[in-house]
């Protein structure tokens, strides 16, 4: 137990459990569980379930009981749980583990990961001298070496802005990936505090609600080829080129380019600090990729601002953008003329 703060681990959970049904569980079983739903945390990888929560208890009584419950008696499902003690140090890891979405230029907090074994707090700061860093937050497992990631708080949004730039830099023989990251809940979370532990869900609490498996994935309802299933690499969807078409001379503020990744995340680093809303992969006749995707804005202006990255490289490829925008009368020629 810490800071006064009753939370169990269970395992055993069918992978279709939503948080509503552990309240039930535990209700059923004569505990309370603390403000409900927000006090159950499903664990995910990406957007799927693992069988695995944090439920928060309103009281020591209950939390020492549910400890040596008979669980067999409440199954849920046909399944039975086990229930193990756990403590806020253990939500903590569990989320700041997880690879964060992309945050928007206004962060001051970057996520590391792919750190040496051996980095200690001094080599991040190091690492980063340029910058002006205010916290750094390095997990660490009882033989002093780290777990591979970390989080990063800087003095400002430029102090981010420019570690930001150093990305894909090695720090000893490994290469680091650094992504920017909201600042709230993440930022209370690394200054010690832990929230309702609903607050970082990344799978549904009630039945009202489905998974986001690519983040509000654009999903067009002609010529779709793959609706972007593939949570780890974070597709969002694909279309044809017929679609593609389509797509880019409807209404709306997109860039066409090729050389670009197919991930939302690795897209969002590129061109941080413009943030995309959707990321669509364009497929031949084949059904396989043909290089280009299509990048979605929120405004003329950041796809303007997009267009900017023309030319530079990423992952030794040229990428080649071009705006296609509702603002921009640069939107008669057709897909076949990008390079």
């Amino acid at each position: 137990i810490q800071d006064g703060r009753f939370i169990l681990r269970i395992r055993g959970l069918p992978w279709k459990v939503v948080s509503s049904d552990v309240v039930q569980l535990f209700t059923g079983a004569g505990f309370k569980v603390s403000g409900g739903s927000e006090g159950v945390l499903l664990q995910s990888k990406g957007y799927r379930p693992t069988g695995v929560a944090f439920v928060e208890l309103e009281s020591q009584e209950d939390y020492d009981k549910a400890l040596q419950h008979p669980w067999k008696q409440h199954t849920i499902s046909g399944r039975y749980i086990d229930a193990f003690p756990s403590n806020t140090a253990d939500v903590r890891y569990y989320v700041m583990s997880k690879k964060p979405e992309p945050a928007s230029s206004s962060t001051k907090v970057l996520y590391l990961r792919g750190l040496p074994w051996e980095a200690s707090e001094d080599n991040i700061r190091a690492f980063f001298s340029r910058c002006k860093v205010s916290n750094v937050t390095l997990p660490l497992l009882e033989s002093g070496s780290n777990l591979g990631f970390a989080y990063v708080e800087f003095a400002s949004t430029d102090d981010a802005r420019r570690a930001l730039s150093m990305r894909n830099r090695n720090m000893g023989s490994r290469e680091v990936e650094i992504y920017p990251v909201a600042e709230d809940p993440v930022d209370k979370l690394v200054k010690g505090d832990v929230l309702s532990l609903a607050s970082y869900a990344s799978v549904p609490t009630d039945r009202s609600h489905t998974p986001a498996i690519s983040g509000g994935a654009f999903r067009p309802k002609n010529n779709v080829v793959d609706k972007g299933t593939d949570t780890a690499r974070r597709l969002v969807g694909a279309v044809n080129e017929d679609g593609a078409e389509s797509l880019l001379h409807s209404k709306g503020h997109r860039v066409l380019a090729s050389g670009m990744p197919f991930s939302k995340n690795a897209v969002s680093n590129f061109l941080w600090p413009v943030q995309p809303t959707e990321v669509v992969k364009i497929v031949g006749k084949d059904g396989k990729p043909n290089g280009k995707v299509i990048v979605e804005f929120r405004s003329h202006e950041d796809a303007l601002k997009a267009t900017e990255k023309d030319g530079e490289t990423l992952f030794t490829r040229t990428v080649k953008m071009r705006l296609f925008s509702s603002d921009s009368a640069d939107t008669a020629a057709g897909i076949a003329e990008q390079a």
